[in-house]
């Protein structure tokens, strides 16, 4: 009886000083015996920044399970100064330090560690004292049109993607930095220092600079066979490697909060870990595959599709297909393609802002219009940054001789429908590149809320869709930094918890034979016009 008094006064003892430690509690769980099991909850900070808006996140793990809340969001945009278009790092900069404040002193939370990630490319360049060098440039700006042309005339295409295994596009770091050397060339002669978009918000917060592995395999400056950045591309842009960063994995300790953050915002100096910071590889950390013969899109403003591999898959195959080879987690490789995405419709929604559509509008308009009016390629150039986006799906219909849409609901079922036939076309690259089948397409992101693309998916690839958690990448980043901090212990662990945390919806294919003649239209069309 003595034993069982001493027991109980102990545990009230533990549990009124553990009452108060904010959301990082100590919880009983369990008395085995003469031993009592206890489980933290641990809580940890995503800072998750994309091309339209940031959130912070505040995520816990509790009992294998992951909770997420939102403390802080904002609006993120393109700023146009004299017709080139600018990230405001500023304003980005000092919406995380609110919501850090937010998380201390309304949430009295102190986490773990902070991650952030961000959009793919995009990079400020600094001085040697840290100074930064005029704001970021956007990867929709016009400055690297002519870039992919001029530069594959120093180095051919094909050598390019044997060295790097990535995707082509004008936005690419790499003919971002061509095109800052010819057209901003005081910048790379006072450059000390390339940070990308993640890199650089986290050098704001602690004073010290890397590169994750992830967002080093956006930037097309990158050797996935040697690990390093490739010197033949530096030396034929005529810049020096050393602006580069060192490049370490997913889950690495960049540095503690520097103590002005820590002043100004009352939170202790944790530590800030390097995620798989390119937001689309966060996002795939966080899928709950189970098999290998899996698909993964993260749906958003992009479209990114494929597979994850041990190894990256660089051949003549995925070169003509013009796949890219982005790493992640653990040191994988993510074999996609980067599609335009839920971009068109968002555009369309602003050039519409005075019928004031939110998004299940536009999607039940979609749903209500006739089937396969007209199709566009989602990917054509056109569509990169028009002043119009409505405006630029008519021209396209024009010039492919097709019906020309001008009801709203109708624009936006040609969105829907093509994004869908897109994934078709991906779907069937990726299963003569890996030489596998695939069971199951499993969509992750902010898309997955528009049911009718999720229905259309299943419809056109003829395949199994699954959808997992809007926030995907903060998903991602957050497991990732509970991986780097040595509180779980691998890649299939954090899938385990998100398992755990969701319930997934099932779409299962219908109408096949009508999509299939769409797609057979779909591809006429975008051979013809590309």
């Amino acid at each position: 009886m003595f034993f069982l008094k001493t027991i109980n006064i102990l545990l009230r003892y533990i549990c009124y000083n553990f009452k108060n430690i904010s959301k990082n509690k100590v919880r009983l769980i369990g008395i085995l015996g003469n031993s009592v099991l206890f489980m933290s909850s641990k809580s940890y900070l995503a800072i998750d920044i994309g091309a339209e808006s940031g959130r912070l996140i505040l995520g816990t793990i509790n009992d294998g399970k992951l909770s997420l809340k939102e403390i802080h969001r904002f609006s993120n945009g393109m700023l146009n100064i004299l017709g080139n278009y600018h990230w405001n790092i500023g304003n980005i900069y000092s919406e995380i330090i609110k919501g850090i404040e937010i998380c201390t002193k309304i949430e009295q939370v102190t986490p773990c560690s902070i991650g952030i990630d961000t959009w793919g490319v995009d990079f400020g360049l600094t001085t040697s004292d840290g100074t930064i060098l005029g704001l970021p440039f956007a990867y929709r700006d016009s400055r690297t049109q002519n870039a992919i042309e001029e530069f594959t005339e120093i180095i051919p295409k094909k050598h390019i993607y044997n060295l790097t295994g990535t995707q082509f596009a004008p936005y690419n770091t790499l003919f971002q930095l061509y095109a800052t050397k010819k057209y901003q060339p005081e910048q790379i002669q006072s450059a000390s220092d390339l940070l990308f978009m993640p890199d650089l918000l986290a050098f704001m917060l602690t004073g010290e600079k890397k590169t994750d592995f992830s967002f080093a395999t956006t930037s097309q400056l990158y050797n996935p066979i040697k690990n390093n950045w490739d010197n033949q591309l530096f030396d034929a842009l005529g810049i020096s490697k050393d602006i580069m960063q060192q490049v370490v994995e997913p889950g690495t300790i960049i540095g503690n909060l520097h103590n002005a953050i820590c002043s100004q915002t009352g939170i202790k100096s944790i530590p800030v870990i390097a995620v798989a910071t390119h937001d689309t590889n966060s996002a795939i950390a966080s899928i709950p595959a189970t098999d290998n013969n899996w698909a993964y899109i993260s749906s958003g403003t992009w479209s990114l599709m494929g597979i994850e591999s041990s190894k990256p898959i660089i051949n003549n195959n995925s070169y003509s297909m013009n796949f890219t080879n982005e790493g992640g987690v653990e040191h994988t490789f993510n074999i996609l393609k980067n599609h335009m995405g839920l971009w068109l419709l968002q555009q369309c929604k602003k050039s519409w802002n005075q019928e004031n559509y939110n998004y299940p509008t536009l999607v039940q308009m979609a749903t209500n219009a006739k089937p396969f009016s007209a199709i566009i390629d989602i990917d054509h150039l056109s569509f990169l940054n028009p002043n119009n986006m409505p405006n630029a799906i008519q021209n396209y219909c024009k010039n492919t001789n097709q019906n020309i849409p001008d009801d709203h609901g109708q624009i936006a079922r040609i969105i829907i429908e093509s994004i869908a036939l897109k994934y078709h076309e991906t779907a069937n690259q990726l299963i003569e590149l890996s030489d596998n089948k695939l069971d199951e397409i499993i969509i992750t992101g902010g898309g997955i809320n528009n049911q009718l693309l999720c229905q259309f998916t299943a419809n056109a690839t003829n395949t199994k869709v699954k959808t997992a958690l809007t926030e995907g990448s903060a998903s991602g980043n957050i497991l990732t930094q509970a991986l780097g901090l040595g509180h779980l212990s691998s890649l299939k662990e954090m899938r385990t918890v998100v398992a755990n945390s969701c319930r997934m919806n099932h779409y299962e294919p219908k109408e096949n034979d009508m999509w299939n003649e769409a797609f057979m239209k779909y591809k006429n069309i975008s051979e013809k016009n590309n």
